[in-house]
């Protein structure tokens, strides 16, 4: 949090927990058995997907919303697409106006969803933190309040409720968690949950994980010191930040771990998990096909650069808009 920001607190997470718009809480919490039994684990997956934004930030800016005084004065912010959507939804449900700013490079279908949610979205800055700036000074000169997602108390709080869903509902069956992972990247999230999890769970182990090609936010806990770096060039867009902007003040493990580092180019467990953006490695199929025929060469492969449902990311992940098969069937899945 910023230094002028009380940290988020347990009592204000619970308080979040219980006044949240309830189509954002309460996600499933998703295990699998074969995934158990290769790892070695339990390995649960919370999914933050089924939603009418399609991603857990709508938690921290309905806590927001509610938190803030009413006025006339339109709220301001900056996002790469997915918190402009929680803001744009909030916004609309209780008659306030949105401005959002993002990048020109930002993602168009979530541009054209936060408009879709009536927010004014304006594109300046060839990157997120360009984009933030440019809100900035534009709530300044006008008056208006800017939320910066990452800053503010009760955002992370709203994030936080998660981390109460994962160890309420564990507890009922008697199980501690020994460590769970969170994406970093403005770090609302990992705020929210650590100071939950500190709190409720002082044994269990809490891992912030950036982007290899944003560690902006790794290298500024690691040196004590805020770090920008001149870009943040990774398919992971949500998590792209290039300008450290905040102290979260708790004392979480923030370790980086380079995606597709492990295993022949999959984190450990990604195959388990039915998602969309499930990483693979380009072409393996095909070749280990080649390999196992006894081919030399490996097969001409159609030209993909303008195929309407998939695009190649710089990393050699695949992107595509239909759902990858899971290894089994839906309703193997508990949670």
């Amino acid at each position: 949090m910023t230094q002028n920001q009380p940290h988020p607190s347990a009592d204000g997470i619970l308080a979040a927990s219980k006044n949240i718009d309830p189509v954002f809480t309460n996600s499933p919490l998703i295990e699998q058995q074969t995934a158990n039994t290769a790892l070695g684990l339990r390995l649960l997956a919370k999914v933050e997907t089924l939603n009418p934004i399609r991603s857990f930030k709508g938690r921290g800016t309905d806590w927001w919303m509610q938190n803030e005084p009413a006025g006339n004065h339109p709220v301001v912010s900056a996002s790469a697409g997915n918190f402009g959507q929680g803001l744009a939804y909030a916004g609309r449900a209780r008659g306030r106006k949105v401005v959002i700013f993002s990048a020109t490079t930002a993602n168009p279908g979530k541009i054209e969803a936060m408009r879709r949610l009536g927010a004014e979205v304006r594109l300046e800055g060839v990157d997120f933190d360009a984009a933030k700036a440019a809100a900035r000074a534009y709530a300044e000169a006008n008056g208006c309040p800017f939320v910066e997602d990452g800053a503010l108390r009760t955002i992370a709080e709203g994030a936080g409720t998660i981390a109460l869903e994962i160890t309420e509902r564990l507890s009922r069956q008697a199980v501690e968690l020994d460590a769970i992972l969170v994406p970093l990247g403005n770090g609302a999230l990992l705020t929210g949950i650590g100071a939950w999890i500190r709190a409720k769970a002082p044994n269990c182990k809490v891992i912030g994980v950036v982007a290899a090609n944003a560690p902006a936010m790794k290298q500024s806990w690691e040196t004590g010191r805020l770090i920008s770096t001149q870009t943040a060039a990774t398919a992971a867009d949500g998590i792209a930040v290039r300008v450290h902007s905040l102290r979260t003040g708790l004392h979480e493990d923030d370790r980086r771990r380079r995606l597709g580092s492990q295993r022949g180019g999959n984190p450990r467990g990604a195959g388990f998990l039915p998602h969309p953006l499930r990483p693979r490695r380009r072409g393996s199929r095909r070749r280990r096909h080649c390999r196992s025929a006894g081919k030399r060469r490996e097969p001409q492969r159609p030209n993909r650069r303008h195929h309407p449902l998939r695009r190649q990311c710089p990393h050699g992940y695949r992107m595509t808009s239909r759902l990858h098969r899971s290894p089994l069937p839906v309703s193997s899945w508990n949670g």
